[in-house]
Formats: structure tokens, sequence, C-alpha cells
């Protein structure tokens, strides 16, 4: 095993040097950095690997450190058991990538673009998403926290089994996302946009949809001190159990004939026993006879 990790890193320096060659020159001089051979049980750090290229089908027990990762495409790769740590990763692609059992903490990921990849227990803390896009993207029993990330764009998602806490997502996009048995806490998700968003069996817990607005969604949550203030609900179906905050909020005549239906089988904690229950006020209805 020490033999081919020393013939690894002998192959890797040595790419990393004409990389070097290739940036400095503008590409009339050295090589860019691709990889295509599969890698484990390695520590990577502190290497400027700007615009390279990985290829290689498994990445297993890596970690890489205080790297420079930035404008790098990571194509069909699977990563498994490996960590990026204060990492540089600002507008780089990870495309029909795998993700399990990994770490991403305390990086720089502004800009990046994630599609058509499954991340599995995966562990991302302390790192800037802001204006980051992630697209067909199935993510399971993940957690994700203390991650800032404004203008987040995530786009056909689905999030199982996931812990979200303390993140910070305002004026962003999510559409498409199915949302199902997760926990989200002092997540802040204020001004944004929601289509065609779902969440089912899921709680959240002092967290925050101030102004944000919510198209053809299906929402079935409980909520502890949550708001929802000056949200708007439209061609919703909207069931809240617990404490929500909906001073201001609008909602259309989809959502109440959703109402009116579980109401005739007695059934407890929608939307017209919050209005009831939190005496709230300025909150826009339809009537319902």
């Amino acid at each position: 095993m020490s033999e081919k990790v020393d013939e690894f890193r002998e192959q890797y320096n040595k790419k990393v040097e004409r990389h070097k060659e290739w940036l400095q020159s503008q590409g009339k001089s050295g090589e860019r950095f691709v990889m295509t051979e599969n890698f484990s049980g390695v520590t990577l750090k502190g290497d400027d690997l700007v615009q390279a290229i990985f290829l290689s089908k498994e990445i297993k027990d890596v970690v890489f450190e205080k790297m420079a990762l930035e404008d790098v495409l990571f194509l069909n790769c699977k990563f498994s058991n490996t960590t990026f740590n204060d990492t540089k990763l600002n507008s780089s692609t990870f495309f029909n990538t795998e993700f399990n059992n990994c770490n991403i903490r305390g990086c720089q990921a502004k800009n990046l673009f994630l599609k058509q990849s499954v991340l599995t227990k995966v562990l991302v803390y302390e790192t800037n998403l802001e204006n980051a896009k992630i697209s067909d993207a199935k993510i399971n029993g993940s957690r994700l926290e203390y991650i800032s990330a404004k203008h987040f764009n995530l786009s056909y998602a689905d999030l199982n089994n996931c812990q979200l806490h303390e993140c910070n997502f305002p004026r962003s996009v999510f559409n498409l996302n199915d949302y199902v048995n997760c926990k989200i806490t002092n997540c802040i998700y204020d001004e944004s946009d929601m289509e065609m968003f779902d969440i089912r069996s899921s709680e959240l817990i002092k967290c925050s949809f101030e102004d944000t607005s919510f198209e053809h969604s299906n929402i079935s949550i409980d909520c502890v001190s949550t708001s929802f203030e000056n949200a708007i609900f439209e061609g919703c179906e909207v069931m809240f159990y617990g404490q929500a905050k909906l001073a201001g909020a609008e909602f259309d005549e989809m959502a109440y004939d959703a109402y009116r239906e579980f109401k005739k089988k007695e059934h407890p904690g929608l939307i017209y026993d919050f209005l009831k229950e939190n005496k709230l006020s300025n909150v826009v209805m339809p009537r319902i006879d």
C-alpha cells in the first residue's frame, strides 16, 4: 500500500509542477492538471490546482487540505470517506458525482455548480455557498450546519432524512424540491422563491420564511416558533401543526379548498385553526362558508 501511495505522490507532484507552469504561462507551456487515475489514502495539502480536471472514478479516504480547487471540473467522480477542509471550491463544477460519508468543512464554495449528483451521509459545515447552484441532486441522511448561502439555488432536488441547522438562505430559489423526514432548526429562508416546493413529515424549529413566495407547493410540517409572516401561498396545500406565525400572510382559494376538505374529516392543526388560536392580524384569505 505504501509503495502505491509513494508512486501516486511522485506522479501527482510532477503533474502539480507542470500545472503551475501551465497557469503561469497562461497555457503556453507546461500542462494542465488532469487526473484520470483512482487514488486513495492520501492527504493533499496547500496545492494550487485552479482550472484542473478530475476524471477519477474513485477517490477514497482522501483529505483535501487548504487547497485551491477553484474553477475545477469534477466529472463522474465517486468520493468515499473524503474530506474537503478549508479549501477553495469557488466556481467549480461537480457533474454526475457521488459523495458517501464525506465532510466539507470551512470551505469557500461561491458560484459552485453541482448537477446530477448523489450525496449520502455528507456533512457540510461552516461553508460559504453564496450564488451556488445545486440541480438534479439526491441528498440522503446528510447534515448542513452553519451554512452561508445568499442567492442560493437548489432545484430538482430530493432531501431525505436530512438535518439543517443554523443555515442562512436569504433571497434564494428552491424549485421542485422534495423534503421528507427532515429536521430544520434556526434556518433563514427569507425573501426566497419556492415553486413546487414539497415538504412532508418534517419538523421546523425557530425558522424564518418571511416575505417568501410559495407556488404550487405541498407543505405539511410540525412548527415550533417558525415565522411565515408576509409570505404568499398560491396554489398550495398547506398544513401547519404546532406554532406558526402567519401575520400578514396571503393564501389563495386552493389553500382554503384543501382546508375545507380536511376540516370535514376533523383533521386538526390546519391553517384556519392557527388563525383562530394565535389571533393573527392582517391575514388575507378568501371567504369560506
